[in-house]
């Protein structure tokens, strides 16, 4: 230990002393936090809206979680349980904002102005009934100008913004007028000035100003006059309220204030709790850290690892500043903390990744570089936040197009794993960045990270696992944000992803070898999270053959990505994928379908070493609105393994191409509205038992159901509105004589 840092333990430890064991305690003693849940539309939410702004400007006395969800209204929020469960967080405060989705115009959506006043009466009773304090807020104003003066607005939402003054005003609950502050600001800086925090959308091909939504400045700027308001109308909060907003990096409390809301899946699943470490903090620097980026930290991190796991374990600090090292191998009971402005730059140099370990490679074990961050059969462990984790990978990415294969014919001939050695330039394998296998208890929570050789976070064989407020910022080849493989019990949540390859994407082992070792990925719940740049938000595959089960993903957002859901495989997989539900997504600006399961994957050119064929089954996809995809929805399956028994429910997706399903059996789409540019609403080939409910043809549709293939029986059209289609179906040849009816 230095000098400087050993009087600093010194003068704090005899400060300590000298106070009373009362202060002592006082001084320890956690306050609970205020518990802050925001509810509303698309204006309210993190991902297009002030919600994220808004959690800039509070202290770690309070913790906020926004229920806020795109394409909402008063009623629907209602209606799809949505308010039952923001309730069930307990909150202290509830700040409630609807108006924009009530409007005339949206199916399923708008009401009459009576419905909207006693919904809104009735958040306001059921969130005092709870214990809770509600608040109103005034919807946020579009930015609808005059077309004769760009610094004037005629707001639709005027009306709505009245009303909830009078429900305030009658009942006596505190308000926060949006609507009124925003329209002012508006108004001066005008239609040009507006422009500073809009995001883009795309209308007929082209990209034009969004005048309802904000980008990350329009979010603060916006929760600035939320949080003004707030300390007029609710001057208690003003203790958790920032005078000035913090970065997006650290921008919500850690550590016990910020509690991990419960688990409710539909199935059985432990709830996860946060691994306990000891009250121990370690200073890299005590073990000879030098920062600056220039000199290898290896050894240091090494040696305040090793301190830390021999006394017992506890938090290794990597305080502020740039710090260059090789591989960091991890410990039980180690908490590696990356403090604000913390950032670790890993080596270039090959060679500092060796000796070789024990690593799972497109679900084969093997022998190869060392991860960057590495652990192996430890239990509590983790990773915190908020500084950076920086690959520095540029010198490994050069290796994707002379990458080896040899090790997919060795696990296919059963080479004993010990023999599969690789790490050389020659037999050259790009590691995964962070990659634990066989731990339990693990926690990765704050950091950003980005920049590495291969996948980003690859947990193999891990029990009770999470990942929570992790923004995965990377653009590399291959990039995946999370690649649990093989895992049970494990909680994504409130991330983020702008990522190379797949954002999340579960694996179990390929071919042969995925079925040596037989250990399904199982128990994943993913929630509250939005994905940017990717290739699938949540993905299954290809590399499944040890089985996908029990998988659960809510409330996430999905913009520019490729697939909001992707699942893939292929003949010689074998393996199984059921089990699966997503449910209240939103997608827009999709480069190819919404929701695609595919067992034809083509990516894979490696030649078939066996004829299993996997088995897709027991999936339901529910809630879900989507616009500016190529196709809404896709269904590939196999004449011998048919996708089976997946419900599409209450769906409204906006397309160029329709819902394609081919080799498809005991299908149900209740309530799903999808509107092709072009094309039949429904192509199916060789689809049987299937049933298209309560489902309306668009206006202008040519043909509403496309049938083909000698294989399709079974399909029903029940409750349809097929009005404005000029052919309710049309079949093709050698489609059976009734294999479609219409009730």
């Amino acid at each position: 230990m230095s000098p400087v840092h050993s009087l600093r333990t010194i003068l704090i430890a005899s400060l300590l002393a000298l106070l009373p064991d009362g202060a002592k305690a006082a001084d320890t003693a956690a306050k609970p936090p205020v518990k802050i849940i925001l509810v509303g539309d698309s204006t309210v939410t993190d991902q297009a809206g002030w919600g994220l702004g808004f959690k800039q400007f509070l202290t770690g006395g309070a913790q906020c979680t926004n229920t806020a969800m795109g394409g909402r209204s008063s009623m629907s929020f209602r209606q799809e349980g949505r308010w039952e469960k923001a309730l069930a967080l307990h909150g202290d405060y509830y700040l409630i904002q609807f108006g924009h989705n009530n409007e005339p115009g949206k199916p399923g959506r708008s009401t009459d102005m009576p419905t909207f006043v006693a919904d809104m009466t009735h958040y306001v009773d059921e969130a005092r009934a709870a214990g809770a304090k509600p608040i109103l807020v005034t919807p946020l104003v579009r930015r609808q100008f005059d077309k004769a003066d760009d610094h004037k607005i005629n707001s639709s939402l005027a009306p709505y913004a009245e009303e909830v003054r009078k429900i305030a005003a009658a009942k006596g609950v505190p308000l926060v007028d949006l609507h009124a502050r925003s329209q002012a600001l508006c108004e001066r800086l005008g239609r040009v000035g507006c422009l500073a925090f809009s995001p883009l959308k795309t209308v007929d091909g082209k990209s034009v100003p969004d005048g309802t939504h904000l980008d990350a400045k329009g979010s603060v700027l916006f929760a600035r006059l939320v949080v003004e308001e707030l300390r007029r109308v609710a001057p208690e909060l003003g203790a958790v309220l920032r005078a000035e907003p913090v970065a997006t990096g650290d921008i919500e409390p850690r550590g016990a204030a910020d509690p991990i809301a419960p688990i409710q899946a539909p199935f059985a699943m432990p709830q996860l709790a946060r691994p306990v470490f000891p009250d121990r903090i370690v200073d890299i620097r005590d073990h000879g850290a030098i920062e600056g980026g220039a000199v290898k930290n290896t050894a240091a991190f090494a040696a305040a690892i090793k301190a830390c796991a021999d006394a017992g374990g506890g938090r290794v600090l990597v305080p502020a500043g740039k710090w260059l090292t090789g591989p960091i191998h991890l410990q039980s009971s180690i908490d590696l903390h990356l403090a604000q402005g913390a950032e670790v730059i890993f080596s270039d140099q090959f060679d500092d990744y060796l000796p070789n370990v024990l690593v799972r490679v497109g679900g084969i074990e093997l022998y190869n570089y060392s991860p960057l961050v590495y652990a192996h059969g430890c239990e509590n462990i983790a990773i915190t936040g908020p500084g950076r984790l920086n690959g520095n990978a540029q010198a490994w990415w050069g290796w994707q197009k002379k990458e080896t294969k040899a090790f997919f014919d060795q696990g296919a001939r059963g080479v004993p794993v010990e023999q599969r050695v690789f790490g050389t330039p020659e037999a050259a394998i790009r590691p995964s960045f962070v990659s634990f296998i066989g731990c339990k208890n693990v926690l990765l929570e704050g950091f950003t990270i980005g920049g590495g050789p291969n996948w980003t976070i690859h947990p193999i064989y891990c029990e009770n696992l999470i990942v929570r407020r992790v923004t995965v910022d990377t653009d590399g080849p291959n990039n995946d944000g999370i690649d649990p493989d093989s895992c049970r019990n494990v909680l994504i949540e409130h991330c983020t992803f702008s990522t190379g390859d797949d954002c999340v994407v579960l694996k179990s082992g390929y071919n042969e070898d995925g079925w040596r070792v037989g250990r399904p990925t199982e128990n994943v719940v993913m929630r509250w999270c939005t994905s940017r740049r990717g290739h699938g938000g949540l993905v299954v595959g290809s590399e499944m053959s040890g089985d996908v089960r029990n998988v659960y993903m809510h409330d996430c957002g999905f913009e520019g990505t490729d697939r909001a859901v992707r699942i893939k495989s292929r003949r010689g997989r074998g393996g199984i994928v059921e089990n699966v539900w997503a449910e209240n997504l939103t997608a827009k600006d999709m480069k190819y379908e919404v929701v695609i399961l595919n067992m034809d994957y083509s990516s894979d050119t490696k030649q078939l070493t066996n004829e299993k064929a996997p088995l897709f089954r027991n999936m339901t996809f529910r809630h879900i609105t989507g616009a500016g995809a190529p196709a809404a929805i896709r269904l590939t399956g196999l004449p011998d393994s048919p996708i089976q028994n997946i419900r599409f429910e209450d769906l409204t997706i906006a397309s160029t191409k329709g819902v394609i399903c081919s080799d498809v059996k005991g299908l149900v789409f209740d309530r799903v509205q999808v509107t092709p540019a072009s094309g039949p609403v429904f192509a199916l080939k060789n689809a049987s038992d299937l049933v298209v409910r309560g489902a309306r043809a668009p206006a202008g549709t040519d043909v509403f159901l496309q049938i083909e293939g000698q294989g399709t029986s079974g399909v029903r059209l029940e409750a349809c509105d097929l009005s404005a289609a000029k052919q309710p179906f049309v079949t093709g040849p050698g489609v059976p004589a009734g294999a479609v009816t219409l009730k």
